[in-house]
């Protein structure tokens, strides 16, 4: 799932669209590369409500006490050439609105959140590993009103810290109230996986 710049609106979108919140098509495709905290990470249609996610922090040559934090993420989207903005090919989305109203909450939650962990990491004397992505998969279990029944950890990054930011950030971000109710399955719940990447 995406936030981009409009482009043209069609009925028909290439295969390799992203999922978006209308079917367009634009000249050339880029990710917006501001040097800010996060980003989130980007599907193909194709997958499925399971790999949708969200990374956490992208390099700057500042040291963490210095960087500011208080920027909202951005999109991550491998393999698309960088830019001052993000224009994609998307296909539309039935439950994007939602999704958009969880990102949004998500974001305020965990901005604190990840400065307080990183800053604390760093003063520690410990240090992250360069050159790669921490990865915390997390799958959120909501009631039928949106309400957080469950965080359960899918796959840990390999930091401790990392991890538990991602638990606490959707805890302080839920509820989601009124979920369509295309999303609530046979045993009255809603499944949201998430991923949450650190690049470092």
């Amino acid at each position: 799932m995406v936030q981009t710049s409009l482009g043209e609106k069609v009925k028909s979108v290439p295969s390799h669209a992203y999922l978006g919140w209308q079917n367009q098509v634009v000249d050339r495709e880029t990710a917006g590369s501001k040097q800010v905290i996060g980003q989130h990470q980007v599907q193909k249609p194709e997958s499925s409500l399971s790999k949708l996610g969200l990374p956490l922090f992208k390099k700057t040559e500042e040291t963490p006490e210095s960087t500011s934090l208080g920027a909202q993420p951005e999109d991550y989207v491998p393999g698309v050439a960088p830019s001052d903005r993000t224009a994609l090919n998307t296909k539309e989305f039935v439950f994007y609105s939602y999704f958009q109203r969880i990102r949004s909450r998500l974001d305020h939650a965990w901005v604190p959140i990840l400065k307080e962990r990183l800053l604390a990491y760093y003063r520690s004397g410990r240090q992250l590993a360069t050159d790669m992505d921490h990865t915390t998969r997390v799958l959120v279990i909501l009631n039928r009103r949106g309400e957080i029944v469950r965080v359960q950890m899918v796959s840990e990054s390999g930091v401790n810290d990392l991890d538990e930011a991602a638990v606490d950030a959707f805890n302080h971000a839920g509820p989601f109230p009124n979920p369509p109710q295309g999303m609530v399955d046979v045993n009255n719940e809603i499944k949201i996986p998430w991923d949450f990447i650190l690049k470092t």
